[in-house]
């Protein structure tokens, strides 16, 4: 229940002790470097030798480090159903409980890339997976908002699912913030996604993704994913190539009866 409280006067109804406020809710960032989160890269595409697992972390952007990709493959474009790219992850977790795959989750990832920064042509996924570690898409299940974007052209934001990338071009857009949901045999579709400009303005506000069934693993506890990699099969990465980007996620549980 909600209290009240009189304060200079003035009586104010506020959430119960522990309750939190569902008003103006704010999304948390993502430091790729503060120690709770494990770097999984199959084929050594980051560079560790810089910052912590490849990354530095300042005024709230993560820049990664990769090594030569000389040769591009689609194993290390998430748009595929082979995913040996890299990726960080770790245990989703809210007020303190492991989210299970049986959960009903919803969740708001929000991606702003530094264009500053442009020495490859790369793709980012931001969401969640049921096995982070799994090196097919058949056992990844992720379900993420997305950021693609060629050195010279304009972004693309929007949804990941499976292994499908349902994004929009836009030259004026500066981040995304994407609506998710999913529960075990019910994610993999798409969401709703709002495109900004870098004014905060609405540019673009899209649905993406078709939505599939029945692809889930049984007894899951929920994982967090930050993937990054070339955009295409066929695209390279230059050794030293650097990748700025600032990332941020709310995720709750609902209870639907």
């Amino acid at each position: 229940m909600a209290d009240w409280t009189l304060t200079n006067g003035v009586w104010t109804l506020t959430p119960a002790a522990g309750g939190g406020s569902e008003y103006d809710k704010t999304l948390t960032i993502i430091d790729l470097t503060d120690g709770s989160w494990t770097l999984y890269d199959p084929d050594g595409l980051i560079d560790t030798t810089y910052g912590t697992n490849g990354v530095t972390f300042a005024s709230d952007f993560n820049t990664i480090q990769f090594n030569n990709l000389a040769v591009g493959s689609s194993n290390y474009n998430w748009v595929g159903s082979v995913q040996r790219a890299p990726r960080w992850y770790k245990t989703l977790t809210i007020d303190g409980n492991d989210v299970a795959g049986e959960d009903t989750l919803t969740g708001v990832f929000r991606i702003e890339d530094d264009d500053t920064v442009s020495d490859f042509n790369r793709r980012l996924i931001c969401g969640w997976s049921e096995d982070p570690t799994a090196v097919a898409a058949s056992g990844t299940i992720i379900t993420a908002a997305s950021y693609n974007r060629s050195e010279g052209s304009a972004p693309l934001h929007g949804i990941f699912w499976y292994q499908n990338d349902s994004s929009t071009q836009d030259a004026n857009g500066a981040y995304v913030v994407a609506n998710i949901m999913r529960k075990r045999y019910a994610d993999l579709g798409g969401g709703y996604y709002i495109i900004y400009n870098s004014s905060d303005s609405v540019v673009r506000a899209t649905t993406g993704g078709a939505g599939s069934l029945g692809f889930n693993n049984a007894g899951v506890t929920m994982k967090l994913i930050v993937g990054v990699g070339p955009r295409l099969n066929t695209s390279i990465i230059p050794g030293g190539s650097l990748f700025k980007v600032k990332l941020s996620y709310l995720a709750s549980t609902i209870v639907t009866t």
